[in-house]
């Protein structure tokens, strides 16, 4: 694993066509949620803005396999499900997979 840490400014910077950050900081604020609840989508918008792959939350260390998914011929890059978004937890995605469209997918469906 090599964990990154993404900042507002990253993914700001990261802002892509397919993904307005601004108009997606906006409806967020709309929310009217506290900080707590901000973060939680802002975390969606950086996983689709780094292009996907694993989120794993700061207090949770993905030390092995995953029935064996977490790599394929060893390849710690790999997604399950063909980079479907999955989430390996049942209350909240402490750790979760997918591809950077499945992460605005799962923001847009948050959000509505």
């Amino acid at each position: 694993w090599k964990p990154i840490i993404l900042t507002p400014d990253d993914v700001m910077a990261r802002n892509q066509k397919h993904l307005n950050c601004t108009a997606i900081l906006n409806r967020i604020k709309e929310l009217h949620l506290d900080d707590f609840g901000k973060i939680l989508l802002k975390r969606w918008m950086a996983m689709a803005a780094a292009g996907g792959g694993w989120f794993s939350d700061y207090d949770n260390f993905p030390l092995g396999e995953i029935n064996g998914t977490l790599t394929r011929n060893h390849h710690p890059f790999f997604l399950p499900n063909n980079g479907q978004m999955t989430v390996h937890d049942i209350l909240s995605p402490t750790l979760a997979s997918g591809n950077a469209h499945e992460w605005l997918n799962g923001l847009e469906s948050l959000l509505k």
